[in-house]
């Protein structure tokens, strides 16, 4: 079994869900339909399976920060990993980004350079 967990710079540590990343990259299950927003592009609309999703709330007196990080497999076998930031200080649309790759491994390493720091256990 694979296990990782998804962290992020910055003093917002995920809280993790743990999957079993060869039956999740095997994809024998029901697809569903998603619709992954971009800030400033046309959201990304597919059928697949989510591998893996985090997010943690970070709250202060004054604000809050909802950052959530996801990678999905979709039904053609590409690879989309998404990171939002959302909050008070962040207007209602908030900061979305999300691409297509063709592996897990660049979908993990889009993820690594965006600040999300993910282990492997």
């Amino acid at each position: 079994m694979f296990k990782f967990e998804v962290s992020v710079k910055k003093n917002v540590d995920f809280a993790c869900e743990v999957s079993d990343f060869d039956s999740a990259c095997e994809t024998e299950g029901t697809f569903q339909k998603f619709v992954v927003k971009r800030s400033g592009e046309t959201p990304l609309t597919f059928m697949g399976v989510r591998i893996v999703q985090s997010s943690r709330m970070k709250t202060t007196l004054t604000d809050s920060l909802r950052v959530s990080a996801a990678v999905y497999k979709t039904r053609d076998g590409k690879f989309i990993s998404s990171l939002s930031k959302t909050g008070n200080a962040i207007p209602d649309s908030g900061d979305h980004r999300a691409t297509i790759h063709d592996t897990l491994e660049e979908a993990l390493g889009w993820l690594k350079g965006k600040g999300v720091r993910i282990n492997n256990r």
